[in-house]
């Protein structure tokens, strides 16, 4: 069993290093697998807690606060970080992608954890809305398909063999209208059909 004295020592020295804790957990739990995946972190992080204790140091959020620190060590290593912007804001951020898009955004502001979060919100709202848009037009021109597919089963051809040559002639208008609406969609079928199961 490892008494992580090199950790404690690290704390009591600088408490808020959560950069230097986030390698060291790294160093030895190996990176992060994922939610629920046992990598043998929790017994080093309870290890760590162990020490933490007799050491007389305060409660530090426990399990779940050494797993946070080594998952945004993991998403932001070294090289990925930046000078200025505190841990709890790249933590906020999530990636370096974002947090690159944050920061072109900040301009002359303090970057707090606020500051952050607020245009987080607001770069994912905007970068989803398009998407949105793109869908919403799908689902109505998909609605449309589905309008006129529904009416060529709606024909009668129960009416005897003279109206065949009427019903058959509809069916093929129709279609024809389908097909046209699948064209402006420029969506394989495919997708329609898992769309619509």
């Amino acid at each position: 069993m490892e008494d992580h004295t090199e950790y404690i020592e690290h704390e009591l020295q600088i408490e808020q290093d959560n950069w230097w804790k986030g390698d060291y957990l790294i160093d030895k739990c190996g990176p992060p697998y994922g939610p629920g995946v046992k990598d043998g972190a929790y017994i080093i992080f309870q290890q760590i807690l162990d020490a933490r204790e007799r050491a007389g140091l305060p409660d530090s959020g426990g399990i779940k606060q050494l797993s946070q620190i080594r998952v945004v060590a993991f998403y932001f290593p070294p090289e990925k970080r930046q000078n200025g912007i505190s841990w709890t804001c790249h933590r906020e951020a999530g990636s370096p992608e974002m947090l690159a898009k944050i920061i072109k955004r900040v301009g002359n502001k303090k970057p707090t954890v606020k500051l952050f979060s607020d245009l987080k919100k607001k770069i994912e709202k905007e970068e989803e809305s398009p998407k949105l848009s793109k869908y919403h037009t799908t689902l109505i021109t998909l609605g449309e398909v589905n309008k006129t597919y529904m009416e060529c089963l709606e024909i009668d051809i129960d009416e005897g063999p003279t109206q065949v040559p009427m019903v058959r002639e509809c069916i093929i208008v129709r279609m024809n209208e389908l097909n046209q609406m699948l064209k402006r969609l420029e969506t394989p079928i495919s997708h329609i059909t898992a769309v619509g199961e």
